[in-house]
């Protein structure tokens, strides 16, 4: 009888600790396939970065890039982008750090890395 009882309990016990593990997995893979699928659609935030900058620039490149994970923000925060952008809008002007095409074409096309968060608020 005690023989038996160990055995049931041990079945039990197993079958549920696979049953956990099979669901722990699904659950996993599902937040990693929604975070895979914000990742590339981007927010609201992000999109309409790239819409106005599409509209108004017609760029020949463009990157928004969400920087926010690297602040002290909650997850999925939109609040700190990088935006690279080639346009030929930028022929003669250069207020910022700017590429035409042809520039673009020319460089190593590598964006250089943001500065470490300082913590925010004038700190």
């Amino acid at each position: 009888m005690i023989a038996n009882q160990y055995f049931i309990e041990t079945f039990v016990t197993r079958c549920f600790s696979h049953l956990l593990n099979f669901y722990l997995l699904r659950y996993v893979a599902a937040i990693l396939s929604l975070r895979q699928i914000h990742k590339m659609s981007g927010g609201p935030i992000e999109t309409s970065i790239r819409t106005k900058i599409s509209k108004a620039l017609s760029p020949a490149h463009l990157e928004v890039i969400n920087e926010s994970t690297m602040h002290n923000v909650p997850p999925g925060s939109e609040t700190h982008f990088k935006v690279v952008v080639v346009s030929e809008e930028f022929e003669g002007k250069m207020p910022l750090q700017t590429r035409t095409p042809k520039q673009w074409e020319e460089s190593s096309k590598e964006v250089e890395p943001s500065p470490n968060c300082r913590g925010g608020f004038g700190k």
